[in-house]
């Protein structure tokens, strides 16, 4: 009988630290993004904002102090503000032309984008009305893009 526990007590054991794999590049505890394509405008930084302009990354930095109050992974029903600087190098992006769809980033051999499965209600949305700041103007810029799924 004891035998019989002991390997029942090693199988589960050995099953809990197969299940112990790690995010790549710390996704679990940190934001990470990349620029998945080689697409009209290039992104050279995002940082992460909670609706009350607290920086992400900071929050990180002085994760002891009375500044973290901010979740992460990201809360979903909260809005959450990308600062973005990118170069638009060639057009001027306004309503109703530019759309917005949420897509999940993912990586195997290479980096693609899945549509999330919302029955349409975040696909080719009017990206002006969404969050984005238009019109988006040619050259280096900052944005804020307001993320939120509070409505959902």
């Amino acid at each position: 009988m004891y035998s019989k526990s002991v390997i029942v007590f090693l199988a589960l054991v050995a099953a809990a630290f197969a299940c112990d794999t790690k995010w790549p590049n710390g996704t679990d505890t940190k934001v990470s993004w990349y620029q998945c394509n080689n697409g009209p405008i290039a992104f050279f930084n995002v940082t992460p904002f909670d609706a009350d302009g607290r920086s992400l990354i900071n929050i990180f930095q002085f994760s002891h102090s009375k500044l973290r109050n901010y979740e992460y992974p990201v809360h979903l029903s909260k809005p959450l503000i990308i600062k973005a600087d990118i170069n638009n190098p060639k057009t001027t992006y306004g309503s109703p032309a530019l759309k917005q769809t949420t897509n999940i980033w993912s990586w195997s051999s290479s980096c693609s984008w899945s549509s999330v499965p919302t029955f349409g209600m975040l696909k080719n949305l009017d990206a002006c009305t969404n969050g984005i700041p238009c019109p988006i103007k040619t050259g280096r810029q900052y944005l804020n893009i307001l993320n939120d799924f509070s409505p959902y």
